[in-house]
């Protein structure tokens, strides 16, 4: 096994270990190697925080040379990035859903409850291209005449995995779970005006059978809220789902 192998090895079972990393561009270094210098310059935009007059021009910077990199040798040997959306105009709030879900496969309420949470991260633990990649596909696809209308950022990550995934965020689910006979009119005229479900309410909730999901909630007393609004006329419960994320390409 070659001595740079053994550093790959050492990196793909540990994407977090930072003495192998700059043991190995000190190895690059020695011989000529230019990815010595761009470990290196990683490393340093990593510890910047983002107010430093010098961050824009690294961080510009760090993405152009890992454009130039192979992909499988930055995504095994390259620092992880965690890609964030800080904040939206508010006429961009749909449109950067609909791109959301198209890239991650996210549903309609998990792609909503990221985009209502900004500033959250998006995708988790990647490498520097796929990061800079995501960060630029929203931001160009929710553009308008030119106009910047998402405003993204790219972070050291926060999380110790060896793949890059989505974050589905926390969430109270309100679920359906029994209506008493009689009770089905009702029950639809609370989903039309307490939930938003508008005029297929009913279709809805012949289709769907039950258990169904009425809703879901970031804040857990919204949840007991909207709870209380329904559990009258039916039998509602709260399910907790804390923050998971899936594996990038993952079917869900």
């Amino acid at each position: 096994m070659s001595h740079e192998q053994g550093f790959l090895d050492q990196l793909r079972a540990d994407p977090a270990d930072q003495v192998t990393r700059l043991v190995y561009a000190d190895w690059l270094d020695e011989r000529g190697d230019p990815r010595g210098a761009y470990l290196r310059a990683e490393q340093e935009l990593a510890g910047l925080p983002e107010e430093d007059p010098r961050f824009a021009d690294l961080d510009r910077a760090v993405s152009e040379q890992a454009a130039g990199m192979k992909t499988d040798w930055l995504a095994v040997a390259g620092h992880r990035w965690d890609v964030w959306l800080l904040g939206h105009l508010p006429d961009a709030k749909i449109l950067a859903i609909k791109v959301l879900r198209a890239m991650s496969g996210l549903g309609l309420k998990e792609a909503k409850d990221l985009v209502d949470a900004v500033p959250t991260r998006l995708l988790v633990c990647c490498d520097r291209t796929l990061a800079q990649r995501t960060r630029m596909h929203l931001i160009n696809e929710t553009a308008s005449g030119g106009l910047v209308r998402v405003q993204m950022a790219i972070r050291p990550t926060a999380f110790a995995r060896k793949k890059p995934g989505w974050v589905i965020p926390e969430s109270y689910r309100v679920l359906l779970v029994e209506i008493p006979v009689g009770n089905e009119p009702a029950v639809i005229a609370r989903m039309q005006g307490v939930f938003g479900w508008g005029q297929w309410a009913e279709d809805d909730l012949q289709q769907g059978g039950l258990p169904l999901l009425l809703a879901a909630y970031s804040d857990e007393r919204l949840a007991r809220e909207a709870v209380s609004q329904i559990e009258d006329i039916a039998t509602v419960e709260i399910e907790h789902s804390p923050q998971t994320l899936f594996d990038l390409g993952a079917k869900r």
